[in-house]
């Protein structure tokens, strides 16, 4: 009887362990998650959902399907992360800048030409479109004024844009001549080959 006794007693004693096992894993895992908040609060998408499907994966054994779908969840805000990353220039492998659009407004053809003539001789665009048409609303001097121009998209290098603003002033007749830079972020693999056979390298 007394051996009986001892028996249950250890079998109680065992199943008060396994009760209270899940207890400590679900304290472990609000430590861990508190962890990984802090890892996405510091803008690191790899560290939190790391340390959660690590925080998961230790509690399969305590906590059963509960922890299994929190792995789960984890492994997929994984996968989002990972799908988040940029991916500049992916359809040609360019570097994000190191092409751009230039814009330049002109009050006729004959400054278009010209500006557009010296820019591909020089080798600083490697082509300039001349779109006409264009009805530019801007203020100058403490005036809203309107004006008929023509507007330049000149393809060519990001790292050429101070020789181009400089020959641009050169050849424009307006005191302040519009020119913007736009970086190419991507394109056609074999367009840009050409751009960069038919510019300067800087």
């Amino acid at each position: 009887e007394n051996r009986i006794r001892g028996r249950i007693g250890r079998e109680e004693e065992k199943g008060n362990h396994r009760g209270r096992a899940p207890l400590f894993y679900a304290a472990w895992l609000a430590f861990t998650l508190a962890l990984a908040l802090a890892g996405l609060g510091a803008n690191d998408w790899e560290t939190g959902p790391s340390l959660a499907m690590l925080a998961a994966g230790g509690l399969r054994h305590g906590l059963g399907s509960a922890a299994a779908r929190l792995q789960g969840t984890a492994r997929r805000a994984m996968g989002c992360a990972a799908s988040s990353e940029p991916t500049r220039g992916s359809t040609t492998g360019a570097q994000a800048t190191e092409y751009a659009a230039y814009y330049v407004t002109v009050p006729s053809k004959k400054i278009a030409y010209s500006i557009s003539r010296t820019l591909v001789e020089s080798k600083l665009a490697a082509c300039v479109n001349i779109i006409p048409g264009v009805e530019s609303v801007y203020t100058w001097e403490d005036k809203v004024e309107k004006d008929q121009e023509l507007l330049l998209m000149i393809k060519s290098r990001a790292g050429l844009l101070d020789k181009i603003v400089k020959r641009v002033k050169q050849e424009h007749e307006y005191d302040t001549p519009e020119v913007i830079a736009v970086p190419i972020l991507g394109g056609s693999g074999d367009y840009l080959d050409w751009l960069k056979a038919n510019t300067l390298p800087r």
